[in-house]
């Protein structure tokens, strides 16, 4: 087998290609003259930056409550999905509960 060198491009291409067609690994790394460990650890690189969650700087849809007693001062509970709670003292700046609420999504 003669090494060929390929760059990132070449391997999408070439996953590309392998991801639409029926064939096993083995037998791909055949038919294109492929060591099976360097298509195994390229499928790796190139599945793990696609499956990275993008960051999004968008404020998720989140349940408000309000909750007061009369020893404290009144909170904004935040419940989030995940099962976190946030309680913020009532008046608190907006501003400053957005970036906070930014921070933990």
């Amino acid at each position: 087998m003669t090494k060929i060198r390929r760059n990132r491009a070449q391997w999408a291409e070439l996953m590309a290609q392998y991801e639409s067609g029926s064939l096993s690994h083995e037998e791909f790394c055949d038919r294109h003259e492929l060591a099976i460990n360097t298509f195994k650890s390229w499928r790796y690189l190139l599945n793990k930056k696609k499956s990275k969650p993008a960051r999004s700087s968008e404020i998720k849809m989140v349940q408000v409550c309000t909750e007061s007693s009369p020893a404290y001062k009144p909170l904004l509970r935040f419940c989030f999905p995940n099962g976190l709670e946030l309680k913020i003292d009532v008046g608190t700046p907006a501003a400053y509960v957005a970036s906070l609420i930014q921070a933990l999504s």
